[in-house]
């Protein structure tokens, strides 16, 4: 079974929502070899590489949430495979993408229009960003946990999941942010090849 088989079967993806996929995988072979959106060592690897680690967070999930933001999105992982997903299941729904390379924004915006997708993308450093309310907040290889909980606490404290894709140094990260951070995580790998998992942090509040 190849990458993309695993991927539909594994997800139980319909025809129409993999279409979309096949979409974002054309565009990303595309604009790769000319901006820096992912490694080209990784272009023969997009479906289990980055779809397939992206779309892990929808398993955290009894039933798919409808708002998302994604903090320095790059290439739109996680942001832009979930917002995939849940346009096929919610009518109402609000994905918000950020990022401050222009590049990789023109990217995007080209992306989600030739997929048809109504999402939010922000040419914006996530510092300037004015914190609204989300169902999930993610991040994915964009900063190290410490810092990425400076920039997460407004949105956990408007009820926000915090889940972040990680790797093998998640542990390390976990407690290099105890210092400043106290709260509770769960990590859940699903590849014991490479220690990818998804770390969720909870009960999130400044140590004193």
């Amino acid at each position: 079974m190849n990458d993309k088989d695993a991927f539909i079967k594994e997800f139980n993806v319909s025809r129409e929502t993999i279409e979309k996929f096949e979409t974002y995988e054309a565009q990303l072979k595309k604009w790769a070899p000319k901006i820096n959106l992912i490694s080209l060592s990784t272009i023969d690897d997009i479906w289990s590489r980055h779809f397939n680690n992206s779309a892990q967070i929808l398993k955290k999930f009894k039933t798919l949430p409808k708002t998302i933001i994604d903090f320095g999105t790059g290439a739109g992982f996680p942001g832009l495979v979930l917002a995939i997903f849940i346009a096929q299941e919610n009518e109402d729904y609000k994905v918000t993408l950020v990022d401050e390379n222009h590049k990789r924004i023109s990217f995007l915006r080209e992306t989600a229009r030739v997929m048809g997708l109504r999402i939010e993308i922000l040419h914006s450093k996530v510092e300037a960003l004015v914190p609204q309310k989300y169902e999930i907040l993610t991040a994915r290889a964009f900063a190290p946990l410490e810092r990425l909980l400076d920039l997460s606490a407004t949105y956990a404290q408007e009820g926000a999941r915090l889940l972040f894709p990680k790797g093998k140094d998640v542990r390390n990260e976990i407690e290099i942010a105890q210092i400043k951070w106290n709260f509770k995580f769960e990590i859940e790998i699903f590849d014991k090849n490479t220690g990818s998992c998804i770390l969720e942090i909870s009960e999130l509040e400044r140590a004193k």
